[in-house]
């Protein structure tokens, strides 16, 4: 079965199931296959402005034999659809001007039709707009995936303008029981802030203050009732154990408060992939009472105490330390899971991901991942590495080409060489990770697997943003932020 992304499943559940559902902007047509497959409808419309996007959608309907039941249309926007039977429409994954004129266009649209609408950018425009132009919001969903938070609205005809006011136009009708929508509520708060800055800078202190006083409106509306209003360290470890549970780090490892008193009160946190002295000069001058790293500060034991040891700054800056290593590696949820999410659409991985190196009887904690793909047989290994190096912000991409068609993609986060062997014999035809070995690269062009470092900075800085969004929504009132100064160590020569 097709399995759409966690922003498209969102879409999915507020189709009404009336009649024929019209996908706008349809890409691979993931969404009308899965609707058709669960029963959400029986009969819908692809359409996309490109050529290319119908060529893939044709594909995938065709392996999913649903060719009779998908009409695939060349349009831009509504402009060559059909309007008879149509129930729902649903435009996702465009920019909200862009979705404003699709239906600014489409005089034909009534009360009748059950609108789905995801905007990659500026909802608060959108929002604004539908109001003004005689719609309504009738329901409003946040759904996050691959790091991102979208919000997916369903809409309809009112045939009444309406203005509505600023709350609503930042947050629409979502719902702030749900940890999701407090989060995205969060980011429009970090927005609302960063503007005001912005306007305090150019000297316009009146509209500054109206834009922090709606971002702290905003903040204090994601409050959970009878949460404590002070945070201390104790507070942040139980939340990461809960993340990616410290039982589970090895035996050579050393994760867990590594520096500091638990009972200490937290204000401002910084994160980082390691603790070097550039990142607590930076917790200094950010007044951050807490640095949470990836790799431990503390990994061999301390047999002197350098004045330039990044521990003894912690200690003269009383300043503690949580650092999550092998935890967050092998954890459902954790860095591999959030690598699947990022690889998942440009490399077309299928819902059937394996764990490469178990830890757990659980059978999903563990090292790494192994997948099926949908990869056509023209996607070469080159064209792999330029993808990896989008997905991975790498300044290089280092591989070596295999001798199969790819069909299974396994990855690995770090330096995941170890696990060589063992993707061997779970059959895999390409593996992504960092740090990879001379004698990895030998064993892996013996046995024809295509390989690809892409660094072990790149492969688990990705992460940090999921840990900044995991005590934020659980902490609103503590500042949160990634290191500037947490970069790759590394200098490169083109």
């Amino acid at each position: 079965m097709i399995q759409p992304d966690k922003r498209l499943l969102a879409c999915a559940e507020m189709v009404s199931g009336r009649g024929v559902v019209c996908d706008v902007g349809t890409d691979h047509a993931y969404l009308p296959a899965y609707l058709i497959q669960t029963g959400k409808c029986t009969s819908a419309i692809a359409s996309d402005i490109g050529e290319n996007p119908l060529k893939y959608a044709e594909k995938n309907l065709r392996r999913c034999n649903m060719l009779d039941r998908v009409k695939l249309i060349q349009s831009d926007g509504l402009e060559n659809i059909p309007h008879e039977n149509i129930s729902d429409i649903i435009i996702a994954g465009m920019g909200a001007e862009t979705i404003c004129s699709i239906i600014g266009k489409a005089e034909w649209l009534d009360e009748s039709i059950n609108l789905i609408l995801q905007p990659m950018t500026k909802a608060p425009y959108l929002r604004k707009w539908l109001y003004k132009n005689k719609f309504e919001i009738i329901r409003e969903t946040a759904a996050e995936d691959n790091r991102f938070i979208y919000t997916v609205m369903q809409v309809r005809y009112s045939g009444v303008s309406a203005d509505i006011d600023e709350i609503r136009e930042y947050l629409g009708c979502l719902d702030l029981q749900s940890e999701t929508a407090r989060l995205y509520a969060l980011r429009q708060a970090e927005k609302l802030f960063k503007i005001a800055d912005g306007m305090y800078r150019a000297g316009n202190f009146l509209k500054s203050r109206e834009y922090s006083g709606l971002g702290e409106k905003i903040k204090s509306m994601t409050r959970i009732k009878g949460a404590r209003s002070m945070v201390t360290v104790n507070t942040i470890y139980e939340i990461l154990d809960r993340t990616a549970p410290f039982k589970y780090q090895e035996k050579w490892d050393n994760s867990g408060l590594l520096v500091g008193d638990g009972d200490s009160e937290v204000n401002r946190i910084l994160i980082a992939l390691d603790i070097t002295n550039s990142v607590v000069d930076e917790a200094c001058r950010k007044g951050a009472d807490l640095i949470i790293s990836h790799h431990p500060v503390i990994f061999h034991p301390l047999k002197r105490i350098d004045f330039n040891n990044p521990v003894c700054r912690l200690l003269q800056e009383f300043k503690s330390a949580i650092c999550i290593h092998t935890p967050f590696d092998v954890a459902k949820g954790g860095i591999n899971d959030i690598i699947y999410d990022m690889l998942k659409k440009p490399l077309m991985l299928e819902d059937d991901a394996e764990t490469i190196e178990l830890v757990s009887d659980d059978g999903v904690t563990g090292y790494g991942k192994i997948c099926s793909a949908m990869l056509d047989d023209n996607f070469d290994e080159k064209e792999i590495a330029a993808v990896l190096k989008d997905v991975f912000g790498c300044k290089v991409v280092r591989y070596c080409e295999g001798t199969r068609y790819i069909r299974r993609i396994a990855f690995c986060s770090g330096a995941g060489g170890s696990f060589l062997e063992k993707v061997i014999a779970m059959n895999a035809d390409m593996y992504i990770t960092g740090d990879v070995k001379h004698d990895q690269w030998i064993t892996a062009g013996n046995n024809g697997l295509a390989l690809f470092d892409c660094g072990h900075y790149h492969t688990e800085r990705i992460a940090l943003d999921y840990l900044r969004r995991v005590i934020q929504v659980n902490c609103p009132d503590v500042i949160v932020e990634i290191a500037e100064s947490c970069t790759d160590p590394v200098n490169y020569v083109f």
